[in-house]
């Protein structure tokens, strides 16, 4: 979630009770309760960024920090026993993956330039194998001739019948080529198995790594295509003129052979009201071109896919109080609802599960700071593997509501309001206003750090989504053009009020709080 930076804009201060006494009276109602923890235990970054579990379930990968730095660690679940442990400095982590159950790849990210190609200073992806074998990290892409050791768009994991692989997308310097590589797992050379340009806009993988679909943009006439294959060739199956937004593929879909696509076809399904765009997630069968509108009943803001088949088996959107799934695999459904049982009134959040399913890891912050913990089937257990604050207690997290209220021109807002701990009820609290960034973008029913920081301290904090928010529908999202900062903002009533917006214009809903955090990402692989 974005915010903005301190001082300035990172805070935007309304209303703020103006009234000492209100204040006074507040502020000594908190002292009362126990010491809150330092501003430092919320500003710190979480003890653990990534965490995953192997295929048999039987080990733990994860990402653990110490100030500024990460470290991979790998342990034996049943045993405790410590596999791997290896600093990687300061860099920023953004994926962690099983390659098969003895190797892990881990992509990070550095904004740098490479000025001998042209490249500018951006953002750059970099992939890393670790061998638990030999305790070595080979990076990806490593003496491929005329390639750069960099990542052209996300890494796919495939258990062929050749045994574990990896395919990324690397620039050869030399061709200009953007080809498919699978990489040696030794030594992290690429082999080319699929030629590709700049024009390739994004691919399918099935079960074996074979690419069974893929989409061309041409800036020039602004078209996108998508490529299915016909004999010994690709044939453009589709085509539309996407100046904008265009159409993406979604990985598998039910089926070996079939692919999702998030694409605008209104000769095909009218628009979904619930959704921020026109598109809707379809199924395409690659042999035949059929088109089937997925059956969610919601549409979905991910995709979860079977971890061993990678065949669609469900969705997540996130809602009011919090992630929800939809499945439409039996036994997926069938393992989450017990889950749920289990733990639904914390709202759990799927992280990642064993290729058999019997072992799920699960993350929950309603009232905590963040849990993981491991869901096993087999033994009917659920055990805590770490605290993402372990320095906040349950007892130092306040209550999170969803609320809404009426903007000045009547336009209903949601958002969330975070209370001191240990406090019921909002009256005669001096209020700050967090506003995301974005502004396609919108705050969630989670565990914030900057909200929790500031409600340690006696202020009660309104996370608003206002017009222009993502999650509420194309409507709303479209109501925030040109109106940033402007007509989401209620009417201030005066400070001799007590509490910066009057209790009677919000509709507070029960205390929840969940993370955003995508089960799948919305890409390939």
């Amino acid at each position: 979630m974005l915010k903005f930076g301190l001082p300035g804009l990172l805070l935007a201060v309304v209303c703020v009770a103006l009234s000492t006494g209100a204040w006074s009276s507040a502020a000594s109602a908190h002292a009362a309760q126990q010491e809150p923890p330092p501003i430092e235990a919320y500003a710190a970054s979480p003890t653990v960024e990534l965490m995953e579990l192997s295929p048999s379930g039987d080990l733990i990968a994860r990402i653990v920090v110490t100030q500024e730095a990460r470290a991979i660690a790998v342990t034996r679940m049943d045993t405790g026993e410590h596999l791997f442990l290896s600093t990687l400095g300061e860099t920023k982590v953004r994926d962690l993956r099983w390659i098969g159950e003895g190797r892990v790849l881990i992509v990070t990210s550095q904004t740098r330039a490479i000025p001998f190609v042209g490249v500018p200073r951006s953002e750059l992806y970099f992939g890393m194998v670790l061998d638990l074998a030999s305790r070595k990290l080979v990076q990806v892409l490593d003496r491929t001739e005329g390639v750069l050791s960099v990542l052209y768009g996300p890494a796919s994991v495939r258990n062929t019948a050749q045994g574990e692989a990896l395919f990324v997308r690397g620039v050869n310097v030399d061709s200009g080529l953007v080809d498919l590589y699978r990489i040696d797992l030794n030594s992290g050379r690429g082999r080319s198995v699929k030629s590709m340009t700049l024009e390739t806009d994004d691919y399918v993988l099935d079960g074996e790594g074979a690419v069974i679909a893929y989409s061309r943009y041409v800036d020039f006439t602004r078209r996108w295509s998508m490529m299915l294959p016909g004999g010994r060739v690709f044939r453009e199956s589709w085509s539309v003129e996407a100046p904008i937004d265009t159409p993406r593929f979604h990985g598998l879909g039910r089926s070996p052979r079939t692919v999702v696509i998030g694409a605008d076809r209104p000769d095909l399904a009218a628009q979904d009201t619930d959704a921020d765009t026109a598109t809707n997630l379809f199924e395409v069968n690659v042999d035949t071109g059929e088109w089937t509108k997925l059956p969610f009943e919601h549409h979905p803001h991910a995709l979860l896919h079977h971890p061993e088949t990678h065949l669609l088996v469900g969705a997540s959107r996130m809602e009011e109080d919090g992630m929800r799934y939809e499945f439409i695999d039996p036994a997926s459904a069938s393992r989450w609802r017990s889950i749920t049982r289990a733990l639904g009134d914390k709202a759990p959040q799927l992280m990642s599960w064993s290729a058999d399913q019997s072992r799920v890891l699960v993350f929950t912050d309603i009232g905590e700071s963040g849990l993981y913990q491991l869901v096993d089937f087999d033994r009917r257990t659920a055990d805590i593997l770490a605290e993402a604050y372990p320095a906040i207690p349950s007892e130092q997290v306040g209550a999170v509501r969803p609320i809404r209220y009426a903007a000045a021109d009547g336009l209903e807002i949601a958002g969330y309001l975070t209370l001191p701990p240990g406090v019921e009820t909002p009256e005669r609290l001096p209020l700050i206003v967090l506003a995301h960034g974005g502004p396609a973008a919108r705050d969630v029913a989670g565990f914030d750090w900057w909200a929790q920081a500031l409600a340690s301290r006696g202020y009660a904090v309104l996370q608003a989504n206002f017009r222009g928010s993502t999650g509420y529908g194309r409507a709303f999202l479209e109501a925030g053009y040109g109106e940033w900062g402007r007509k989401s903002r209620p009417t201030c009533p005066t400070a001799s009020a007590g509490w910066p917006i009057s209790t009677s214009s919000i509709r507070a809903g029960s205390a929840s709080s969940a993370p955003v955090t995508a089960a799948t990402p919305l890409w390939p692989g």
